[in-house]
């Protein structure tokens, strides 16, 4: 999806993967493959969103200098994924609080 001038846009969705349940390896998973496109690793960080999950969230920048947000938690045994790009307090503070 385009994000509009000076706009935020967030995707949220669930990925079914194997391992089940097993957010390290999902999040390694992603790791690898941003590495495998030079995305670059702005910031990561290990939280417990409000509901007590866990969760991991990261700041990214692509090739052309975009900054991408992504958080990565479990939803049963698959996989939620927030992501998105505008603006990442926005992003950040929205991400935080799925239950």
């Amino acid at each position: 999806s385009e994000v509009p001038a000076d706009g935020t846009l967030m995707d949220i969705f669930i990925q079914l993967w194997d391992p089940k349940a097993d957010l390290p390896a999902f999040v390694a998973g992603r790791k690898s493959a941003w590495e495998a496109s030079s995305i670059e690793i702005i910031s990561e960080e290990n939280l417990t969103l409000a509901n007590g999950q866990p969760a991991v969230e990261f700041v990214t920048r692509s090739l052309d200098g975009a900054l991408g947000y992504f958080l990565f938690t479990l939803n049963g045994e698959d996989y939620l994924t927030a992501s998105g790009s505008g603006d990442l307090e926005l992003l950040r503070f929205t991400a935080r609080s799925l239950r």
